[in-house]
């Protein structure tokens, strides 16, 4: 067809990249860095939903304790202390479980975290091998 625009063969995403002319595996970084931040978005999530249902009416639980803290507080202070644990969970700080429920859920929120360091550093370490190999041509 004449004047039909081409069809895209990437996402808005590459289609940005390609327009702003950055060089793709730079733009590669933040993609990941935002995919990693909405991964930690889910584990507060399910925090917040394990800790209040395991917690029950225990007086004194730490390891839910920014989870059952504050029901009556806005939203978004809820939000930001679960977000919290799951930044420091998935750099393995702040475990102290007191279930099977809780201990579950902490492995996985550490094994989140190993992997999402280890593939930063990848692409990072990628990144800069690459650009050393392009600037010797």
């Amino acid at each position: 067809m004449r004047g039909a625009a081409p069809a895209s063969s990437g996402s808005s995403f590459d289609v940005l990249v390609s327009k702003l002319g950055v060089d793709p595996s730079v733009a590669r970084i933040p993609r990941l860095v935002m995919s990693f931040v909405v991964v930690l978005h889910y584990l507060a999530c399910g925090y917040h939903r394990v800790g209040n249902l395991w917690s029950g009416s225990q007086q004194g639980v730490t390891w839910a304790y920014y989870a059952t803290r504050g029901p009556t507080r806005p939203l978004a202070w809820q939000w930001n202390q679960a977000y919290y644990w799951a930044t420091m969970s998935a750099l393995g700080n702040f475990m102290n479980p007191e279930g099977s429920a809780q201990t579950s859920f902490s492995t996985v929120g550490c094994l989140v975290g190993i992997f999402m360091i280890s593939t930063i550093t990848g692409s990072i370490t990628s990144l800069l091998a690459n650009s050393d190999v392009v600037a010797s041509q």
